[in-house]
């Protein structure tokens, strides 16, 4: 009995870890396609202002 406890916490403690990794993955991802998506648009603004990068 305690050992099947063990064995569904560390189960469920791997499974916790793996979605939170796999979480931080898609925000990370999110975060650089905002973040190229603003350099794109800057790039834009800067070149439509006459100066060139």
């Amino acid at each position: 009995m305690f050992s099947e406890r063990v064995t569904l916490f560390t189960y469920s403690w791997h499974l916790f870890d793996v979605v939170s990794k796999q979480t931080t993955a898609i925000v990370e991802a999110e975060t650089i396609e905002r973040l190229i998506e603003y350099n794109h648009q800057l790039a834009k603004t800067v070149q439509r202002d006459g100066f060139q990068l």
